[in-house]
């Protein structure tokens, strides 16, 4: 076992741990093994946020709006990321159009109560229907 005074941690046949860049832990080695419950980080998205942040969380929920709401992009998204929309109210909930930053399987999706919608985030501005939820 090594570790460097950047951070680096080098562990048997040469798994390498590396938190040195912008907090991201990247792991050199073709399987990775986890245990236990993955936490995941929860934002709610501001009333008539069309371009709601996901810094720092994989899940974005989604409360009444005051009015219609059309999401057009994620601000401060990770490439290589998967986050979870979940709509938690009826009251003008958002849509998400298919085109321009989203590709979807269905032409719109609308974030009303318990709807989720999961997506791959290619690049920033660019994010792929993984899959979603009809409740």
């Amino acid at each position: 076992m090594n570790l460097t005074s950047t951070g680096v941690l080098t562990l048997v046949n040469d798994a390498t741990l590396d938190n040195s860049t912008n907090g991201t832990l990247v792991v050199t080695e073709p399987t990775i093994s986890l245990q236990g419950a993955i936490d995941t980080s929860v934002c709610t998205a501001a009333d008539g946020d069309t371009t709601p942040s996901v810094a720092g969380c994989t899940v974005i929920e989604f409360p009444a709006n005051t009015g219609a709401t059309a999401i057009t992009d994620l601000d401060d998204p990770v490439v290589g990321a998967i986050y979870i929309l979940i709509g938690t109210s009826a009251t003008n909930s958002p849509t998400i159009a298919d085109g321009a930053n989203f590709k979807l399987n269905g032409t719109t999706w609308t974030g009303g109560v318990d709807e989720s919608l999961m997506l791959y985030c290619q690049a920033d501005n660019d994010y792929i229907e993984l899959s979603r939820s009809a409740n």
